[in-house]
């Protein structure tokens, strides 16, 4: 029974050792005597002081107190690396007193247990709620201000049509309107971050969406800064929503000019890989990888593990909003793909997207309707928007093209303006996404009993989910996103009406 308890104690995958009531070494197993590198011959008989490994600093404080009197200290928490292992690991430590009937405490025990991998999973879950958190936190700002934007724009829009040539105030008008497309894109950076930012997915070559945006990142990364393209030869469909893949390319573009303010080199490449199980991020499968590079000052991994994380910049105060790679992760993120950060300071960065291949042909480019076409109408349109100033705005435009309009603030108030509008027809429903009470899908079902094949057109901010499953809008949903010029608006709702899908994002 003896040999069978010290082939256990010698196989133990935790770290066992006993110390007499002088605090000399009797016996320990590998898994202990590893954590400083030394033999178990080379500590047997040797004091706690001298084979206490610099890991486990608290080693001969706790075990000559325990000898002392007898408490045991269980669970105490340490951290630290060993000559095997520079990174820092975490172990718990409990040391308790040996005892005898006839002569009391005669020595010390031990037990180290390693717990770097759950510390490190409990990190990531913090750092997965907190994200969470913020998240839900910027779709709300995100609903309230897109809709202060909505008001902000249109009436900008609408007082520019209207203004005589070579007004004094037209310059302070256009001022505005750029204010406002910069918060506009703001808002966006906002929602593609907290993952709440609809997708209008579709087949696209990652590789000719780099050669559609080789001029925009020319330019932005100015001409000290050399920029290469090495697109794989290699099929490269994915299935994602060009517009936001776009922005990663332009967050992470505008990083690296940011990193090499004396000049560099910026490499945008693609790359058709197989992962293998759990090596990579993405699991198994094939994906295309597309890969930016710099040669700029890198990161320090402290810098490297926040990298992601909302507001978090190393810009100085007016240069950066932190929001670049929070962005990047949130859109990457909803197209169930992986971004990882390569980084050492000195020697550049470069930041990995693995995002599933698809086999399938990308779908070419098709042109849209002229946007500065206002299309006139006759029908009868209610509107649903508990913000009374983006109500009355959307009221006016439509009214001005020759709809005719009615209005509610809540589900409740529209079901009853329905009722009473009857039996005159009512074509279609416009109505906000979310808002108290009733949201938008419960006040267009409520309006459909009324009126039975009434045409809906959504729009919001922010849409927690009530159209949108998985990112993407739910089959035969016509949205509009908000903030809306009042020619968006016009368009989108002349499309439902006559038929066609509509997603403005």
């Amino acid at each position: 029974m003896l040999a069978q308890l010290s082939i256990l104690l010698a196989a133990a995958p935790i770290g066992i050792c006993f110390w007499d009531a002088s605090g000399t070494c009797l016996q320990l197993n590998d898994t202990f005597a590893a954590l400083n590198g030394q033999s178990i011959q080379a500590q047997l008989g040797q004091p706690v002081e001298q084979m206490a490994p610099p890991a486990l600093a608290l080693l001969a404080e706790n075990v000559r107190a325990v000898l002392a009197t007898g408490t045991p200290r269980i669970d105490r928490e340490v951290s630290g690396s060993t000559p095997s292992s520079p990174d820092l690991r975490h172990w718990e430590l409990s040391v308790y007193a040996v005892r005898s009937r006839e002569a009391g405490i005669i020595g010390v025990g031990a037990v180290v247990v390693e717990i770097t991998s759950r510390r490190r999973l409990e990190a990531q879950l913090l750092q997965s709620q907190k994200m969470e958190s913020v998240g839900r936190l910027a779709g709300g700002i995100a609903h309230d201000f897109n809709n202060l934007l909505t008001v902000i724009q249109g009436c900008v829009n609408l007082a520019q049509t209207s203004l005589e040539d070579e007004s004094p105030i037209g310059a302070d008008l256009i001022e505005i309107q750029r204010a406002a497309a910069r918060a506009s894109g703001l808002t966006q950076q906002l929602l593609a971050f907290a993952r709440k930012r609809i997708m209008s997915p579709r087949v696209i070559s990652v590789n000719r969406l780099i050669l559609s945006v080789d001029t925009l990142l020319r330019r932005l990364i100015g001409e000290d800064i050399e920029l290469e393209t090495r697109p794989d030869a290699e099929l490269d469909a994915v299935r994602a929503d060009p517009n936001q893949i776009e922005q990663v390319l332009i967050n992470l573009a505008v990083n690296a000019r940011d990193a090499m303010p004396q000049g560099g080199k910026l490499t945008v490449e693609t790359q058709v890989v197989a992962s293998v199980g759990s090596q990579q991020p993405g699991g198994e499968g094939r994906f295309v990888l597309l890969a930016v590079s710099d040669t700029g000052a890198g990161m320090d991994d402290e810098t490297r593990e926040h990298a992601f994380e909302p507001f978090f910049t190393t810009k100085e105060v007016g240069r950066g909003t932190g929001l670049g790679l929070a962005t990047c992760y949130g859109i990457v993120q909803q197209h169930s793909g992986t971004i990882s950060i390569y980084s050492e300071l000195g020697r550049g960065t470069t930041v990995k997207i693995y995002l599933p291949l698809v086999d399938a042909p990308a779908e070419r480019d098709v042109a849209g309707d002229a946007a500065n076409l206002l299309p006139l109408g006759n029908e009868t349109i209610l509107i649903v928007e508990d913000d009374e100033s983006v109500r009355n705005l959307a009221a006016r435009v439509l009214r001005a093209l020759g709809y005719r309009v009615l209005e509610a603030a809540n589900g409740e108030a529209a079901a009853s303006v329905a009722r009473a509008y009857l039996p005159a027809p009512i074509d279609l429903l416009l109505t906000d996404v979310v808002m108290p009470g009733q949201v938008g899908t419960q006040v267009a079902a409520n309006i459909a009993h009324i009126y039975p094949g009434i045409r809906v057109l959504y729009t919001s901010g922010y849409t927690e989910n009530v159209i949108v499953h998985h990112n993407e809008l739910d089959a035969g949903v016509a949205f509009l996103a908000k903030p809306f010029m009042p020619a968006t608006l016009a368009q989108a709702v002349r499309q439902v009406l006559d038929g066609r899908d509509v997603v403005e994002g």
